[in-house]
């Protein structure tokens, strides 16, 4: 029974007044004890063997660099070295290189280069070395007495690495002059002996080399978690630090014992002076912690019997509340905060009582269906709109499960999210389907699963399901998921660059032209900003206020703007810029199209240095131009005049020829008829002899008129021929000098002119055959059509066949299209390819020496393209004789081909 005129002491006063003291004088003894411990000894321990470390790494790289210097000063002092550099001899050279390299300290180059006048001259061959290229200024800073060196240089864009590198002067000795340099290095990004050395030197466990803050090699993989650890430490923290990471100790050093160079080591090991205080503070806690709860318990039961008869009532009231019992009233206890929390709550009782006819209300009228099941899924209740899209046209809930409302195929993932809200954990919202029956539209919803616990507070006793309905927002998302796919396809498919940019200067949007030209993906530029991108800080300024000009005007903008690569080339582009308002952010952006107009530039630009320096010289040459023109137009009128008479001379050459063959011709029958005439004026004399001397007979008279027929029937064979013959004569004579047209039987023509130079045929026994159809009759040119035949005849003779060798001429003739196609071949020796380039041209010939002028083919094509308006091609090769293709066309009165060349 409480004593009615004493006020109880509080809760929070009766347990945290004894356990603040007790914790107090605990804390503070720990506290100090741990803190002197740590202080006095750990990190003394820690800070000697750091620098112990330290001179212990370093003296292991330096006693490993001196002996690869003492390799290069060797080499590059020998006289057999410097004898192969002096005389350039790159094949001595490079086996002594590789003998170094096959030494027992010389493996762990990287790079073994020669140096001459500062240009690299000659590599080592290795198949990764070159690794670093030294650039202008530390070739510039060789010298007469070397040392290992740390060079920084870009291996990759954004990526820096750095080689140590030692540089020997290569000395004539009996002049003292310096030849060159050998220069050998380690590349500190793959040299895995390099590391190892200094790992075993530090004792570590992993180790990696920084170059200040970035990573250069690790003696794990960088996502290992040790690794990662060291890592992320490392490259926060400076040289000459320490990190205790449980059982390791993180440590970093300079190396070269240069901290300007930025080389460090950073590695971990495992303390064993660490070890050992760790242990002894552990059992120095554990006894305290021992203590600790002891005098925690007599505590905790001390005031367990002051406070359990006033709990008791507040738990009975709270049995009895959940139970249902809500009528009954709270009994008042002597602890103030029990009695204060048994009126909350009797008080939030009664409210959740009122309440919960409210929340009923509100769970039947919501529209999204809402479904309550227990841990196994079996459904307790559900609202009007659960029923509506689950049960369709049933009401029946009891002995149902929410399993047979979903798709098989999503009961696994139905399974996982109830089992995730079993465990009083709440899963993320999931897009599930209902179940689909015939003929219904299939709907989507996003459920939630809640779980609730409602009287033991020790686990989930139902789960509370919500869906929301999501079918329309999913046929409006996939409209606009395909819309945007068709926009990035077409601005994909444009050659122009294509990007957007927001206020702040982000890639929002980049096409594939536009990431090309950088030698990335879209993806990749995406959400970049124009600094990572273009990297010139100067280019990207003026770019950024073009931007803000746009943005503040709010038109378009057309204009000419540059910017200069990571390879220092210069890009010109043609940018059309349009500012635009964000549909996600609501923020300006601008919309940006270009197109690389460089080459253009470059083009414009060296067109008007050209066209610069053509003015000059154009200005220097037309005085000297109007000079020469004068003496070459008078020079070309001498040329033309004496070319005109050498044509002429040829074709009277032909002319006589043909004189010649026709008196050769001529003279047989004129002969015959000769001997005929005077063997018939023999005949009559004999007989006016017998008349006179009255001794004519009969049978000498009929002798006389039989020999007379004959001899007179031959005289007039003979004499018609050499009629004939002349006739003949004199039209070639014509045509030969005359360009008229006329029709002509072409096999018969051909024929008379082919009579007129058979002599020369038979008199080195060559042999011609023709083959033309005797029904072709033509309107052309006869004269040229002679001078072409006469003139291949000559010019077969003179070169196709060498002396004693019986040749074959060739001439095939037949209808082509709407005219002539003549072939004229031989069987001789033939002509080389760069005769035949040039055996139309006027004055070519191989003959120069025998009279001969050049100008016969020639003659030949003018004849056949001018005159008979036709084509010829000539076809030859070594040994293989000469073939040529004429074709004419037929000619009307005019001159004028009838109608255009079809082939047959």
């Amino acid at each position: 029974m409480t004593r009615p005129n004493k006020k109880p002491m509080g809760l929070t006063k009766q347990i945290l007044v004894p356990l603040l003291v007790l914790l107090i004088l605990m804390g503070g003894f720990m506290f100090s004890w741990s803190f002197y411990i740590s202080r006095s000894m750990l990190e003394n321990e820690l800070r000697l063997d750091i620098a112990k470390s330290e001179r212990i790494i370093n003296l292991s790289l330096r006693n490993t660099l001196d002996q690869l210097s003492e390799k290069l000063l060797d080499l590059a002092a020998s006289n057999k070295f410097a004898t192969a550099v002096e005389k350039r001899n790159k094949q001595a050279t490079d086996e002594l290189l590789a003998d170094l390299l096959e030494s027992r300290s010389g493996y762990l180059l990287d790079m073994l280069t020669v140096y001459i006048s500062g240009e690299k001259w000659l590599d080592s061959g290795l198949s990764l070395a070159p690794a670093v290229s030294l650039n202008q200024n530390n070739v510039g800073s060789f010298s007469d007495t070397p040392e290992w060196k740390a060079v920084p240089y870009i291996k990759q864009v954004g990526n820096k690495n750095v080689a140590i590198v030692y540089s020997a002067p290569i000395v004539k000795k009996d002049t003292g002059q310096v030849l060159g340099f050998l220069c050998g290095g380690l590349d500190l990004d793959i040299n895995y002996s390099v590391l190892e050395i200094l790992k075993q030197a530090a004792s570590s466990k992993t180790a990696a080399l920084l170059y200040r803050k970035n990573l250069l090699i690790s003696s794990e993989s960088e996502d290992s978690p040790q690794m990662a650890g060291l890592l992320s430490w490392g490259k926060a923290k400076d040289h000459g630090k320490y990190f205790i990471a449980g059982e390791e100790v993180y440590s970093s050093v300079p190396i070269l014992e240069d901290h300007s160079t930025g080389l460090r080591l950073v590695y971990s090991r495992t303390n064993k002076t660490f070890h050992a205080l760790t242990n002894e503070y552990k059992q120095n806690l554990a006894i305290l912690l021992f203590l600790a709860l002891v005098f925690s318990g007599l505590i905790a039961w001390g005031m367990h019997l002051r406070i359990h008869s006033a709990l008791k009532k507040l738990t009975d009231y709270a049995d009895r509340v959940a139970s249902g019992e809500t009528r009954h009233n709270f009994e008042r206890t002597g602890v103030r905060e029990f009695n204060r929390l048994g009126a909350v709550l009797q008080n939030t009782v009664q409210r959740l009582d009122n309440k919960n006819i409210y929340v009923s209300r509100l769970f039947d009228s919501a529209r999204a269906p809402i479904i309550n099941c227990d841990r196994e899924g079996r459904i307790l209740d559900m609202n009007p709109a659960a029923k509506k899209h689950v049960l369709r046209n049933s009401n029946r809930v009891e002995d149902r499960s929410i399993y047979e409302f979903f798709p098989e195929s999503h009961l696994e993932k139905v399974s996982r999210l109830l089992g995730k809200a079993a465990r009083s954990r709440t899963p993320a919202p999931a897009e599930i389907p209902l179940l689909q029956y015939p003929q219904e539209e299939k709907k989507y919803f996003v459920w939630t699963f809640s779980p609730v616990t409602t009287s033991s507070g020790e686990g989930t006793e139902l789960i509370l399901m919500q869906g929301h309905d999501i079918t329309e927002n999913r046929k409006i998302l996939e409209q606009a998921r395909l819309s945007e796919e068709r926009l990035r396809q077409i601005i994909d498919l444009l050659p122009q660059r294509v990007y957007a940019k927001d206020s702040e200067g982000r890639f929002i949007l980049v096409n594939k032209a536009m990431a090309e030209s950088f030698n990335k993906t879209a993806v990749d530029m995406t959400g970049k900003t124009s600094f990572e991108v273009y990297g010139n800080h100067k280019t990207v300024t003026r770019m950024i206020e073009d931007d803000r000009r746009v943005i503040e005007r709010n038109e378009e903008v057309q204009l000419e703007e540059s910017y200069i690569d990571t390879n220092r080339d210069i890009h010109w582009l043609e940018t059309t810029k349009v500012p635009y308002i964000t549909q996600d952010t609501h923020t300006s952006a601008i919309l940006t199209l270009s197109m690389d107009i460089t080459r253009m530039k470059k083009a414009e630009m060296e067109l008007q240095e050209l066209n610069k320096e053509l003015i000059e010289r154009v200005s220097v040459r037309t005085a000297e131009l109007e000079a020469a023109n004068e003496a070459l137009i008078k020079s070309m009128d001498e040329l033309r005049h004496t070319q005109n008479r050498l044509v002429e001379t040829e074709k009277m050459a032909s002319l006589g020829e043909l004189v010649a063959g026709i008196a050769h011709e001529i003279n047989t029958p004129l002969g015959i008829s000769v001997t005929s005439a005077s063997y018939l004026h023999d005949l009559n004399e004999k007989l006016y002899e017998h008349y006179q001397n009255n001794t004519l007979k009969r049978s000498e008279l009929e002798n006389y008129f039989t020999k007379a027929d004959e001899t007179v029937d031959s005289l007039m064979k003979n004499l018609s021929r050499s009629a004939e013959l002349v006739g003949s004569f004199k039209q070639l004579a014509v045509d030969q000098t005359s360009d008229d047209l006329r029709e002509i039987n072409l096999e018969k023509y051909i024929q008379d002119v082919l009579f007129t130079l058979k002599p020369r045929l038979i008199e080195k026994n060559h042999t011609l055959d023709l083959q033309c159809p005797p029904d072709i009759e033509i309107l052309t040119s006869p004269g040229a059509l002679m001078q072409i035949l006469t003139n291949l005849v000559n010019n077969c003779l003179i070169h196709a066949f060498p002396h004693g060798f019986e040749g074959v001429i060739s001439i095939r003739l037949k209808k082509s299209g709407k005219g002539i196609m003549l072939t004229f071949s031989d069987n001789g020796q033939g002509m080389k390819d760069e005769e035949l380039r040039k055996v139309f041209e006027p004055f070519f010939t191989t003959k120069r020496s025998e009279g001969n002028t050049g100008l016969g083919m020639h003659l030949v094509y003018n004849l056949v393209t001018q005159v008979l308006k036709g084509r010829i091609e000539c076809k030859s090769a070594p040994g293989e004789g000469t073939s040529y293709e004429i074709w004419f066309p037929k000619l009307s009165n005019s001159g004028a081909p009838l109608e255009e060349e079809t082939e047959a």
